[in-house]
């Protein structure tokens, strides 16, 4: 306690320098806070963005040459078809989809994505209806006019309350036909306006969900499907007995192709762990940048403090009694660092998050911890520099220089 007292007692005798070694310390621990704490935001988002994909998902896409010609033109008989073929393991989950737009009342049209499914969608790909309800059994069977929007694209039609579209009519033009169907409910909000760009899904939350029979309208067909496997089915097999139903169905094999979800999700995982390496980099770029700004401060303010180091060895201190009251002295630059730090960081994270990258924020606290212990450990490491050199000096030596 006497060395932490001593190292408390030499700080404060030299204000500036130890206000400057605390800024430069809460500086570079702020940096490092805003950092991560952005790419927990953009963590978030990407972990999101896998539960609603889902897992065990095979697309089936229309192929044909670069012009199109020869694609596979899928009806509501292949998409049965492919539900009834896993439905003794448990049933499947196929999803058609279809480009359509959504008629403002103004009479602009805003292009969305149209998902025509069941009444299973929510079961299979973990989507959370926060406002009004999903469809039933029922009424999929009966194509009731209904849909469900992605909270999004309702905030498109009432910025200023997507919730006012439960209950109201909305126009859809789908394959030439307008369906007018009912807003029954709204998919969760997600965690900022552009979530869909940062995984690289700009559509996925610009979705409108109706009963199969909805779409597409007119005796349109669809340009591609998605089969949700069930648990334990390996998606290595699914190609050949999906390829087999749909040319009993008629559907030549060279008409279509597949996508494997898994490819989708490990791109997606791969982008996330390269940049929480590059954060982790960056941030460990900082603690290094405090470590050599403390260690320059601390070795200039030596010059100005030789009479003192050489007064402290003629009164008897032992070289390890300098040393640890400089190791002290960085200890307390960096813990009080790292305690102001953090707030800072999190505030400028926020203020960044807000007007220049819009995309939330997550601050994990374990995180936040470590991050104000590192700045104390890195302070007082880099006073070992510092503490070697006072320490070696001569009492003799030091007092003449005085």
């Amino acid at each position: 306690m006497r060395q932490l007292r001593l190292a408390l007692s030499s700080l404060m005798r030299r204000p500036s320098r130890a206000a400057l070694a605390v800024l430069t310390a809460t500086m570079t621990v702020a940096g490092a806070v805003s950092i991560l704490g952005l790419i927990g935001g953009i963590r978030d988002i990407a972990r999101r963005g896998l539960e609603r994909l889902g897992e065990n998902v095979i697309f089936v896409v229309a192929g044909g040459d670069a012009f199109g010609v020869g694609a596979a033109r899928f009806t509501l008989d292949h998409v049965r078809a492919l539900d009834e073929l896993y439905a003794p393991a448990g049933g499947a989950q196929p999803i058609a989809v279809e480009r359509c737009a959504l008629v403002r009342p103004d009479g602009s049209m805003h292009s969305v994505l149209g998902v025509a499914t069941n009444a299973r969608t929510l079961y299979y790909f973990n989507y959370s209806v926060t406002r009004g309800r999903y469809f039933t059994d029922g009424e999929v069977r009966g194509d009731e006019p209904m849909c469900v929007l992605e909270w999004l694209l309702a905030s498109s039609v009432h910025p200023d309350d997507p919730a006012r579209c439960l209950g109201e009519v909305l126009a859809f033009r789908i394959g030439g036909v307008e369906r007018r169907v009912e807003v029954i409910g709204l998919l969760e909000e997600p965690l900022t306006e552009n979530a869909g760009e940062l995984i690289g899904q700009p559509e996925v939350y610009h979705r409108v969900f109706m009963p199969f029979g909805l779409m597409p309208g007119g005796g349109e067909v669809f340009t591609s499907m998605a089969v949700k496997l069930p648990a334990g089915v390996s998606s290595d097999d699914a190609p050949d007995r999906i390829t087999a139903a749909l040319e009993a169905e008629g559907v030549p094999p060279d008409s279509f192709e597949f996508i494997d979800a898994k490819e989708e999700t490990e791109m997606i995982r791969t982008s996330v762990l390269t940049l929480t390496s590059l954060g982790v980099a960056m941030t460990a770029t900082c603690l290094l940048a405090e470590s050599v700004a403390i260690t320059s401060i601390i070795l200039m303010s030596m010059t100005e403090r030789i009479k003192e180091i050489g007064i402290r060895r003629a009164e008897g201190a032992s070289r390890r009694d300098i040393s640890v009251q400089f190791l002290f002295e960085t200890l307390c630059i960096g813990a009080v660092g790292g305690a102001l730090g953090v707030p800072v960081g999190m505030l400028g994270a926020r203020i960044l998050a807000e007007y220049a990258v819009d995309w939330p924020v997550s601050h994990n606290p374990l995180i936040l911890l470590g991050a104000a212990a590192a700045s104390a450990v890195v302070g007082m490491f880099s006073g070992l520099l510092p503490a070697r050199h006072a320490a070696s000096l001569d009492p003799v030596a030091a007092l003449e220089a005085a």
